[in-house]
């Protein structure tokens, strides 16, 4: 599907597809103002500079519940939120491709003869954002997960509109993904109760802000649960 019109993006926020968190926020793409930029491809330098290390130690001390993997989805995620850059979601348009020519893969996830898509799911939340926007903000109950039928979509970019954006950020994830959130909101509410028994109590209030922000924000996707939906970061109004 096209991407959706700058126009329509509120530049106070880095916006990132809505798909493929990885406990943190997508690193595939990002549309950003120049400010923003500077910070988000500034990671290989926050990383040889050792400022990574103070960065992730600070993270930890705050929220030493929600790192539970070392992935490049949970830097970026860190490295916006230390630098103060509020994060808002599109929906997902895109997906990795395979080719049958080129440069070989080292990826541990090979794609797959006669496949031309490397990952499934990612196809499949493409695949429903194109058929979504094609019914002007109808959630497809099915989206076709055949090449073909996404081509043949042939969107033109003034399908996008507010009413759009929003509608289709809400349309079903994988199952998978909606797991994922269930499992998070338990997490944190389990870890609340073992230092309520413990008797840390100002620790106790650090996870019960922490569940407090998930529940807000899960709110935002109340129709598409999903990993990144215990994130704390924004969502803008009308988007």
């Amino acid at each position: 599907a096209p991407h959706p019109p700058l126009m329509l993006l509120d530049s106070r926020f880095a916006w990132l597809p809505h798909a493929a968190h990885w406990n943190g926020l997508n690193d595939r793409h990002a549309a950003l103002t120049r400010s923003q930029a500077s910070i988000y491809l500034g990671s290989w330098r926050a990383l040889v500079s050792g400022h990574f290390a103070l960065l992730f130690e600070l993270a930890m001390r705050r929220s030493p519940t929600r790192w539970t993997k070392a992935t490049p989805e949970a830097w970026i995620s860190i490295l916006l939120e230390s630098a103060g850059v509020p994060v808002a979601f599109f929906p997902c348009v895109a997906f990795v491709a395979c080719s049958e020519v080129g440069l070989p893969s080292f990826s541990h996830t090979p794609c797959r003869p006669g496949q031309r898509h490397k990952y499934l799911w990612e196809f499949r939340t493409a695949s429903r954002t194109a058929h979504c926007l094609a019914s002007r903000g109808v959630c497809p109950k099915h989206a076709a997960t055949d090449w073909q039928a996404l081509q043949q979509a042939g969107l033109a970019p003034d399908v996008w509109n507010l009413g759009t954006l929003r509608r289709c950020l809400r349309c079903d994830n994988e199952p998978w993904l909606q797991r994922d959130v269930k499992r998070m909101l338990v997490r944190l509410g389990d870890e609340a109760l073992r230092q309520v028994h413990a008797f840390e109590m100002e620790r106790t209030a650090i996870v019960l802000r922490e569940l407090a922000q998930a529940l807000r924000v899960t709110a935002i996707f109340t129709l598409a649960p999903s990993a990144a939906a215990w994130i704390p970061v924004p969502a803008p109004r009308g988007a």
